[in-house]
């Protein structure tokens, strides 16, 4: 810029902003180029916060050095640059709406005082009002009221983006009619923001009191709906991240709208589902995907768990094309989806599920650490809903394999622990039986050989399950018939000491509660020898520490 030299010593500082920090906030010719043609390269640089290198980010990092040590000064300074450069823009918006942008940029700059990943910026400068710059510089751009600068409009939703936590929801409610349109912007770096812009807020709503509230959201989740999915279709934009995270974050937000939104969106859904097991190369897009298509199916069939057939019909083609294929990104968002319905649905069960049962039992899936988590849900879900198929075929024998396998693994034998819980509560005792002594000599085994925190907290809570299943003298008498007085070792060693620290789910402890008073209530031996009573005590004593 030139003509803009402040005169008199006093204004020593305001000639080097002129000269060293203006000239690095401007755009430049080369940015406007990548902007238009390596939209992704320019996103990761700007909206995703890996521009540490870059001129303006060097610009930035020296405002805010700055304003920490002369904050009053230096934003007065910066203030009479800001209102020039605007009131050029306002005098020529086609040749100068560079300016504009550069102040923008410096108006964030000034006014950051901390951000978080989360919730953008949380603590700004009280000598900037960013809701009056909102509404006389960066609303007109978001709603094409002022001529079309794509550059701008990404400005001016980065702007919206950033302040989103401490901006009126009168403003947001405002922005988010405007951003909407702009997921229609030709240019992709636009409607990529438009789209980042809309999760945001939606993953804000009902946060706080001040944050935009859901009621304030639905006038537009229509359209909001519309736009994405027209985004996801145009060209350069069929696995766009962002478009895809917002469309799963709208489905888990619409609420009482949800059954419509889902029926639009899931024929889109499962579409880019086929095409993306094709050539599964963009993970975060891929994973939002599957989120969504959960978040659908989780939304619809708690409250309709009918619908859960209309689900399979979409769903189980593309699902068994993945696993003929063996598609390895894809195979456990599959499986943990089919645990899902499997979970959410009535009785009958469909013989494609009971089909798939005999797969999920490879010794060849179980050695992908990957896939583990999402196997034993599914398993557990096939344990709960299918038992008279498991019992009818023996499987009872091929699960406990598995158990035997996780148990082994330091990495997932919780996971094993899991499936025995499952066992034990849907199958019931008289089913485990015939296995007990070698399902307590394996633990025993693991525990003496390989112990850990996490595994002697897993034993514990099947423990807890062990008693309540089989009773408390029947798994006494179990034990102690491995070696004498193995029980009475187990409840002083393990038991006592790590049932406190247990920290699960309300369920679990619940076991580890119940476990616990029926060993105290129903064990004879408990009361009657000499070498239990201590342990009583010391449980007794520490009750608070159990129950709590």
């Amino acid at each position: 810029m030139t003509g803009l030299a402040p005169v008199g010593t006093k204004n020593v500082a305001a000639g080097r902003v002129e000269q060293v920090i203006l000239p690095n906030v401007q755009l430049r010719d080369t940015d406007e180029e990548q902007f238009e043609d390596n939209a992704d390269e320019y996103i990761r640089r700007d909206l995703e916060g890996s521009d540490v290198d870059t001129r303006r980010h060097a610009a930035c990092h020296l405002i805010k050095s700055l304003c920490k040590h002369f904050e009053e000064k230096v934003i007065e300074i910066f203030n009479k640059f800001i209102q020039q450069m605007l009131s050029e823009y306002q005098q020529n918006p086609s040749t100068r709406w560079r300016d504009k942008d550069a102040a923008l940029f410096l108006i964030l700059s000034l006014a950051s005082r901390g951000k978080t990943e989360r919730y953008g910026i949380t603590k700004i400068s009280g000598l900037v009002n960013i809701t009056d710059i909102y509404w006389t510089q960066v609303a007109s751009e978001l709603k094409h009221t002022s001529p079309c600068y794509p550059m701008l409009e990404a400005t001016a939703i980065t702007y919206v983006l950033h302040f989103r936590s401490l901006l009126s929801s009168d403003v947001l409610a405002d922005a988010i009619s405007s951003v909407t349109g702009l997921l229609l912007s030709s240019s992709r770096v636009v409607n990529t923001y438009a789209a980042a812009f809309c999760e945001k807020i939606l993953f804000m709503t009902n946060s706080s009191p001040q944050s935009l509230q859901l009621d304030s959201i639905k006038p537009h989740i229509q359209s909001l709906l519309a736009n994405l999915i027209h985004m996801l279709g145009v060209q350069g934009n069929e696995d766009n991240e962002y478009a895809m995270k917002c469309v799963m974050r709208l489905i888990v937000k619409s609420g009482t709208d949800q059954a419509a939104c889902v029926e639009k969106v899931i024929p889109v859904l499962v579409d880019k589902l086929w095409k993306a097991s094709k050539n599964p190369t963009k993970p975060h897009f891929n994973h939002f995907l599957f989120e969504a298509i959960g978040a659908s199916i989780r939304g619809v069939c708690t409250q309709h768990p009918s619908a859960v057939t209309s689900f399979e019909q979409c769903l189980f083609p593309v699902f068994e094309d993945i696993m003929v294929r063996d598609v390895l990104e894809f195979l456990p968002y599959n499986f943990q989806l089919l645990a899902l319905m499997l979970e959410l649905r009535d009785q009958p069960i469909a013989e494609s599920y009971t089909a798939i049962f005999p797969l999920i039992l490879s010794p060849m899936l179980w050695e992908r650490i990957g896939t583990v988590p999402a196997l034993s849900r599914l398993m557990q879900a096939f344990i709960q809903k299918c038992p008279e198929a498991i019992q009818a075929e023996g499987k009872v024998h091929a699960i406990l394999g598995v158990f035997q396998k996780l148990l082994a693994s330091k990495s997932n034998d919780h996971e094993g622990f899991n499936i025995l819980t499952s066992l034990l509560q849907y199958q019931g005792a008289e089913i485990v039986r015939p296995f007990l002594t070698d399902i307590l000599i394996l633990c025993f085994k693991r525990l003496q050989e390989s112990r850990t925190i996490f595994y002697v907290r897993g034993l514990t809570k099947s423990f807890c399950s062990l008693v309540i299943s089989f009773g408390p003298v029947d798994i006494m008498n179990t034990i102690d018939s491995i070696q004498g007085n193995l029980f009475g070792m187990l409840i002083e060693k393990v038991f006592i000491p790590e049932i406190p620290g247990v920290t699960a789910k309300d369920e679990e402890k619940r076991i580890c509660v119940v476990g616990v008073m029926q060993i105290l209530t129903q064990t004879p031996a408990m009361l009657q020898e000499p070498q239990y009573q201590k342990l009583v005590i010391y449980i007794y004593a520490s009750r608070n520490a159990f129950f709590c």
